[in-house]
């Protein structure tokens, strides 16, 4: 009889668990492109995110894409990506950057606001760290990789060299 008594309360507290309260299916949150994350206030780590619903008011970005990448820096991330950051794999696999975009109407990753990935039509200081287009940059033509040849329309380039963390060598600017 105490055997059926314990079977009883661990089978309602898992049903509880995994039902709620009310016997519906509590939603969950996962990591996939079109879903939503917000901070991770548990790992201790500013830049932790975690996957949240969409409608959670705690949701900050909606995810663009997920790719297997041992730094952000070496993702390549589709345009609009406002916020670049990692995540462990899946079942404890590799680490995977994930691209997203905020939710909220700030979108430094848009060209030219000086945040996001560097791309094309961003502009950049004399490092090239990049930086707003209206804070006196200079314009981005092209990011090669190798002996590749800047685009028309350039008028020097900033070699940077190589580097694993990185997806460009050379950046070309504009005048």
């Amino acid at each position: 009889m105490v055997a059926f008594v314990v079977a009883a309360v661990v089978i309602g507290a898992v049903g509880f668990h995994f039902f709620g309260p009310d016997g519906t299916p509590e939603p969950t949150a996962a990591w996939a492109v079109d879903s939503c994350a917000g901070p991770d206030p548990t790992s201790g780590d500013d830049d932790a995110y975690r996957p949240l619903a969409c409608d959670d008011s705690q949701a900050t970005v909606t995810i663009l894409d997920i790719q297997d990448a041992v730094s952000t820096a070496q993702a390549h991330c589709p345009g609009g990506t406002d916020v670049v950051f990692q995540k462990d794999g899946q079942a404890g696999g590799e680490t995977q950057s994930v691209c997203a975009r905020n939710l909220s109407d700030d979108h430094p990753g848009d060209t030219g606001r000086g945040g996001g990935q560097l791309v094309v039509g961003d502009c950049v200081d004399g490092d090239g760290a990049e930086v707003p287009c209206g804070d006196g940059g200079r314009k981005v033509t092209g990011l090669l990789m190798g002996g590749a040849e800047c685009p028309d329309g350039t008028t020097d380039e900033l070699a940077l060299g190589f580097d694993p963390y990185r997806s460009y060598e050379t950046i070309c600017l504009a005048a």
